[in-house]
């Protein structure tokens, strides 16, 4: 296995200029259009979403198999940080070049004309064939904030149509003003000239954390970039909202604002948080971090109140959201106690002993999967990275000492595995990334040798599979989403020197 610390930059610069090669498309098809990387929507197989309503109803949500796009025409946004992290660690222009050609063509096409939000975020993606959204997840490409997006870079070439998007979303998302009720999601196509909310209220709608933390830490980009006192207003009413909603004791806060009953005059709290809602933590010790330095007195205020949030948010997924005899992360947590939650049903059945129940009682939800809670590694949570993130942005006992539980427990778990994590589909590159990631948070925040190593451990694994795997098509691991993941995480590593 190679582990010189030279293995890393230039595997990087090989994907970058493999993806160039095979991934690449003009804009509009026009063979002498800007060139724009793309990138496949992520596969899945078909599954069926449940959800148990408070009138004892069942809702079932068929979801179709997503099949791996060969011939993607979707912008690649999240590859831009990576490739301009890449022009300057190789000394090399070419690469930032093209990401700033990427961002001026889609400063020009990239937002809808008549509602002024832009074709990104959780569930649309700018099409650069077609110049238009395209659906991430649904048939319907529609509006949701989603973290990771270039922000920067994308005001440095279209300021005025960003300027007009912040406020969009507050439009698009907001049905309320004097509760500052939201959806998770609006529709492109509505008109931001009346200055009037795109949707009518509805107590049904989802006002998951997740979005207004991102939209909080949208507002307030917006505020350090034109001072407008609007945007900022509208960032502290949203934190003032979550904070009176965050258990005083346990830390956590509901997962979303909703009601099942439409004739509901509020959107009430949900009394459970979600194993993911770490990243709503996060949010809110970016945007703190983001605001360092600021002397006016508001967006003071905003700054520390989001800290302390951030932190007793952290704090709390940190003691109750992780199982350490189990190995899991719980799927719902009580917000009063931070106990598991297992009478909640949404996306799937917690036991099969409830789900036997179910059956007998309504055949429907059969087809209804059972899952108790997201496994440590492999696995698709981000939960590690964000407990050792938040560990790392505040220096908290528990978050460190919590995060270093789950590093050992990881890499127990790694070491049981006889071939590499990826070998049995590409997927699971990911959680090898994110446990990387994590681990790096813990080596830069306490300085200990063995995190970075580690890190080496996970990814190197990674890179022997992928690198050792037996036909060019197996190879062929970069045509899956999660590459962005792998490769963010190998230039941390390479930016992360060995302790000595």
């Amino acid at each position: 296995m190679k582990t010189t610390a030279d293995r890393y930059l230039p595997f990087v610069e090989r994907t970058a200029e493999l993806l160039w090669k095979h991934q690449r498309i003009p804009l509009a098809g026009n063979p002498r259009g800007t060139p724009f990387l793309v990138i496949s929507s992520p596969p899945s197989a078909a599954w069926t979403s449940i959800a148990l309503r408070e009138d004892g109803h069942y809702d079932l949500y068929p979801i179709e198999e997503r099949v791996l796009e060969l011939k993607p025409t979707r912008i690649d946004l999240a590859a831009w940080a990576w490739l301009e992290r890449l022009s300057d660690l190789v000394g090399n222009p070419v690469w930032r070049e093209r990401v700033e050609a990427m961002a001026r063509e889609f400063a020009v096409y990239g937002f809808d004309p008549r509602s002024g939000l832009a074709y990104l975020g959780q569930q649309a993606q700018f099409d650069v064939a077609r110049l238009g959204p395209t659906s991430t997840s649904f048939s319907l490409p529609t509006f949701k904030p989603d973290d990771g997006i270039p922000l920067d870079r994308l005001w440095r070439h279209a300021a005025l149509p960003m300027d007009r998007m912040f406020k969009s979303a507050y439009l698009g998302l907001v049905t309320r003003r004097e509760d500052l009720s939201y959806n998770r999601f609006c529709y492109f196509g509505s008109d931001d000239r009346p200055g009037l909310p795109f949707m009518a209220f509805d107590p049904c709608h989802v006002a998951f954390g997740l979005t207004g933390a991102l939209l909080i830490h949208w507002w307030v980009f917006h505020w350090r970039k034109t001072r407008s006192t609007q945007s900022l207003g509208w960032a502290q009413a949203m934190a003032d909202k979550w904070l009176a909603a965050q258990h005083p004791e346990t830390g956590l806060m509901p997962h979303w604002f909703g009601s099942d009953n439409p004739a509901d005059t509020l959107q009430t709290p949900r009394h459970f948080a979600n194993a993911n809602d770490g990243a709503v933590a996060i949010v809110y010790l970016e945007v703190a971090r983001l605001l360092r330095g600021e002397t006016d007195t508001a967006a003071v205020a905003l700054r520390d109140q989001l800290q302390r949030m951030g932190a007793r948010l952290a704090v709390g997924m940190a003691r109750f959201g992780y199982d350490e005899h189990e190995r899991i992360f719980p799927n719902w947590l009580r917000v009063a106690d931070g106990s598991v939650d297992r009478d909640i049903i949404y996306y799937a059945f917690p036991t099969q002993a409830m789900k036997d129940e179910a059956v007998r009682r309504d055949p429907r939800v059969a087809v209804a999967s059972v899952n108790g809670g997201a496994a440590l590694f492999p696995s698709g949570t981000a939960s590690p990275y964000h407990l050792a993130r938040a560990a790392e942005l505040t220096g908290d006992t528990v978050l460190l000492a919590r995060s270093g539980l789950l590093a050992d427990h990881i890499m127990e778990r790694a070491a049981t595995l006889q071939r590499a994590p990826g070998e049995k589909g590409p997927g699971t590159c990911a959680s090898s990334a994110g446990a990387a990631r994590a681990l790096l948070c813990l080596a830069r925040a306490t300085g200990d040798a063995r995190y970075r190593a580690h890190a080496a451990v996970l990814l190197d694994r990674e890179l022997d599979a992928i690198e050792q795997a037996p036909g060019e098509k197996d190879r062929e691991w970069w045509r899956f989403p999660f590459r962005n993941a792998l490769l963010g995480a190998l230039l941390d590593l390479h930016e992360t020197p060995p302790v000595e």
